[in-house]
């Protein structure tokens, strides 16, 4: 029944596939952000990681640092290596964000990737499109970061209050995440909580050809579709398709109903906790 529920939502949406799933794009520019974030909300344990931003005037391409640097392993050395192989090298490019998402300003327009790993050996490609315009409410409030000159600018969005510091002397109108919009790009951006906290430390002009060299076709869903089955291949007995074993740490079955509560409340502290707040 499972096989055949998989299959058909693979039928349904594969005439729904995105004519802008580029193959090769060209970057002008390269930034890289540090991002200090809290996914569990019971703890205050923070924790820290880098991402890679690209963009040229039209695009940006988000990717966390570790996930990129496995996309380039996996392409070369390990093009030709066995599952068990890739499995075992993957876990040292270890990420909590495994997605990466594409913004094009002009249209207000957001394509998100993410693969949806729901048993040991085999994943989901899926991509899901938002169309949304940030309301960004401007200050006269200036300050220098680094060597930045920067701007403050106030919104709300996915549920949180964000105050960003952008550059008017690097006028693209980019960010970490979703984040676009602003005259000029983004340096420092945080929410209320300090749970997100995204700075810039690397910006450089940089001629970079980006290739997508996956032959697997995404399975395109709506935002909606996409959150329903990173739910249930998540935080349900699904993802282990039939595998049982015991987390040695508290001795909970990983396919007991515990076991998935205690994993949800690990990232119940989303950057996005209300997905459809714009």
């Amino acid at each position: 029944m499972r096989t055949y529920l998989l299959l058909l939502l693979f039928s349904l949406n594969s005439i729904h596939l995105f004519a802008q799933n580029q193959k090769e794009i060209k970057f002008d520019y390269r930034a890289k952000y540090n991002l200090k974030y809290r996914l569990d909300s019971t703890s205050k344990h923070i924790s820290q990681t880098q991402f890679i931003l690209f963009f040229n005037n039209e695009q940006s391409y988000f990717r966390s640092f570790q996930r990129y640097a496995w996309d380039s392993v996996e392409n070369t050395t390990m093009k030709n290596a066995s599952l068990q192989e890739k499995m075992g090298v993957m876990m040292k490019y270890y990420s909590d964000f495994i997605y990466n998402i594409t913004t094009f300003p002009a249209n207000n327009e957001v394509l998100y990737k993410e693969d949806i790993l729901y048993v040991p050996t085999h994943d989901i490609h899926t991509e899901y499109k938002e169309n949304f315009k940030i309301h960004w409410k401007i200050s006269n409030e200036a300050k220098k970061i680094k060597n930045f000159n920067c701007t403050k600018a106030e919104c709300n969005l996915f549920g949180r209050h964000w105050t960003a510091w952008f550059s008017i002397d690097h006028p693209f109108p980019f960010g970490p995440y979703k984040f676009y919009g602003l005259p000029g790009l983004i340096i420092s951006l945080e929410d209320d909580a300090k749970d997100y906290q995204f700075n810039l430390y690397y910006l450089s002009p940089e001629n970079y050809t980006f290739k997508d060299n996956s032959d697997a076709k995404p399975l395109l869903v709506t935002k909606k579709e996409f959150l329903n089955m990173y739910e249930e291949y998540n935080y349900t007995s699904k993802k282990e398709d039939g595998v049982h074993y015991v987390d040695p740490k508290d001795s909970i079955k990983f396919t007991s109903p515990e076991y998935y509560k205690k994993l949800k409340m690990q990232r119940s502290n989303a950057l996005e906790l209300k997905p459809f707040s714009y």
